[in-house]
């Protein structure tokens, strides 16, 4: 039950920003989570907007800009490629498994993904209906390992029936990553409503690079929850702290074709506390394995985010999961949880140090490929750097370069092929952001 294979026949699998790790601060973009403005808005609307990136800036420019601007809509991507070295290289010396999702190829630079995606937001606290949206595609080695269920997923991944083919031909894939509309509709406080494919609130670390502090991800965003979901998804704010979301969805990283028919709940209540707290707990809830629509999974997932100072920033991201008869065999249950503490130091406009230390515990087996039956405990260790060489111009502060360092260790043999308990890997990634 892992993105490039699995025996369940689904991905079970899941941010920081580069100089701020707060959950939903400003970054190079705005975090999905919040492109339906409303959640916290007193806080939100004290926010004033980002400059216009490179690509709006330039069909402003000649004239194009200020139409899309005239009618809310924002066109914007990025493109990243990195690199990784392995210390200890699987046999074959192609793939690095278990410790990375994304960035698997190593000693070759490879185009991670090319992002681009019109939106239009929404803001439910405004006394009127509105509508908007998102549509954002991503081209690269990263696609292959996220294609939801029946969508664009014919080079790899899941297939319907629980088939798979190899996720690496060919290499680059496109994947439509969101598709949704928002509706705000003036009920109470503002109520919104989002419908189609989304990434999942669950989870601290994201599939948009730009919204992490790291190259490499935890094993709760790799393993314990999902990637994306597509349903239905409600909004409504309590009162300028509190916001909750409810709705249904197909499943873990269903879309066009669903694997079992039924349907989950999904859910968030955040409470930013101040400025500088803010707690998020999301839940998942509802049969995901393959052909099986009685087994209903739960996971917890707890974020809390605090700014400690103007430059240094924490967060603490902790999961809970178990799928009922999720065991090869269904004997018993499988059982996840993990926790990852975070840390950003912003030393100078120039460079931020992020950190990130955590211990995930696979208890059955059932979410790490190569681990044994009895369950394997995992830890990291990973210490990066992200570097804006020119954050005083126009252009220039869009491009960041995040060098990292990461250990690995595990109860068991799980790293190399099985026969290590530890590994260690190097790697860089640079974005430019448009």
């Amino acid at each position: 039950m892992f993105r490039w294979k699995g025996t369940l026949g689904l991905a079970v699998c899941a941010a920081l920003a580069s100089a701020n790790m707060a959950r939903g601060a400003d970054s190079a973009l705005v975090p999905d989570q919040l492109s339906l403005a409303g959640g916290n808005a007193a806080y939100l609307q004290a926010t004033p907007p980002p400059p216009p990136k490179p690509l709006m800036g330039t069909l402003g420019a000649i004239g194009i800009g200020k139409a899309l601007e005239a009618a809310n809509i924002n066109l914007y991507g990025f493109v990243e490629g990195g690199y990784t070295y392995s210390m200890n290289p699987p046999p074959g010396n192609k793939y690095i498994p278990v410790t990375s999702v994304f960035d698997i190829r190593q000693n070759r630079i490879v185009l991670d993904q090319l992002d681009f995606s019109i939106e239009r937001t929404v803001d439910i606290t405004q006394p009127k209906f509105d509508v908007g949206g998102k549509i954002e595609a991503i081209f690269g080695t990263d696609s292959a390992l996220i294609h939801s269920n029946g969508l664009l997923d014919y080079h790899g991944q899941f297939r319907a029936g629980g088939s798979y083919k190899r996720f690496d031909s060919p290499e680059n894939q496109l994947d439509l990553n969101q598709a949704y509309v928002d509706l705000a509709i003036p009920v109470g406080s503002g109520l919104g409503v989002r419908i189609g494919k989304f990434n999942t609130l669950l989870g601290q670390e994201y599939i948009n690079p730009t919204l992490n502090a790291l190259f490499s991800h935890s094993y709760l965003f790799n393993y314990a929850i999902p990637l994306t979901q597509t349903g239905v998804l409600f909004t409504y704010n309590l009162n300028s702290a509190i916001t909750v979301k409810g709705g249904i969805t197909r499943g873990w990283n269903q879309s066009v074709d669903d694997n079992n028919g039924a349907i989950d709940f999904l859910g968030e209540f955040t409470w930013q506390i101040d400025k500088a707290d803010d707690v998020t707990l999301n839940v998942s809830e509802g049969p995901q394995a393959a052909k099986d629509n009685s087994d209903y999974w739960t996971v917890l997932d707890l974020i809390y985010t605090r700014t400690i100072s103007d430059n240094l920033s924490i967060a603490i991201n902790g999961d809970y999961g178990d799928a009922p008869h999720g065991t090869a065999g269904g004997e018993k249950s499988g059982q996840w949880y993990g926790v990852a503490a975070y840390a950003a130091l912003t030393l100078d406009p120039h460079f931020t140090l992020n950190v990130r230390g955590e211990a995930y515990d696979d208890a059955n087996g059932q979410t790490i490929p190569g681990a044994p039956a009895g369950g394997v405990r995992a830890y990291e260790a990973t210490v990066g750097v992200a570097i804006t060489p020119f954050p005083n111009d126009n252009l220039g502060k869009n491009f960041t370069i995040r060098p990292e360092g990461r250990f690995d260790y595990a109860d068991h043999d799980l790293f190399n092929g099985g026969v290590r308990d530890y590994s260690s890997q190097a790697a860089v990634d640079a974005i430019f952001t448009f």
